[in-house]
């Protein structure tokens, strides 16, 4: 099966952490970015 992956995007650091330890335990790949900014360039791969 492929890999899930997921990006959250969350400036509040408990919540970003709490959402992505929760995917992790439903299987998801997480990436996780504090601003817009750094989604953008966690989605572009840089």
């Amino acid at each position: 099966m492929p890999t899930r992956r997921i990006l959250v995007v969350e400036d509040e650091l408990n919540v970003r952490l709490t959402l992505a330890q929760m995917l992790r335990l439903s299987g998801y790949e997480v990436l996780e970015a504090a601003t817009g900014d750094d989604a953008i360039a966690l989605a572009r791969g840089t």
